[in-house]
């Protein structure tokens, strides 16, 4: 998919999480979140962020999941965030690659 940033900017945008997925490869078990985005036109954007699954409180995965639902947690249940809504942030690191971050938790 190719999205033209002159329908989404860089910044901070509502999304919904449309979908998480379970990717396993050699190096382990990720998650795939998958925010859509609506721009000024309602047309509709989607947006991913991979992360390496981990159990530990101390890794990147459990900052960025408790950012995203605002609150420590001790089980995710991935169905349950499909639908719901929160913000992000959208970086360009390169003309196909994007950097997404939750910025807000859901609501």
């Amino acid at each position: 998919m190719t999205i033209s940033f002159k329908d989404i900017s860089e910044g901070q945008h509502d999304a919904r999480i449309s979908d998480v997925e379970e990717v396993y490869n050699k190096s382990g078990f990720y998650l795939r979140f998958i925010f859509t985005v609506s721009d000024s036109k309602f047309n509709e954007h989607d947006f991913s962020a991979t992360l390496k699954v981990s159990g530990s409180k101390k890794s990147y995965f459990y900052r960025w999941i408790t950012n995203l639902v605002g609150r420590e947690i001790d089980l995710l249940d991935t169905s349950s965030l499909i639908g719901k809504l929160c913000r992000i942030s959208v970086v360009k690191l390169d003309d196909n690659l994007f950097s997404v971050h939750p910025v807000s938790h859901l609501y």
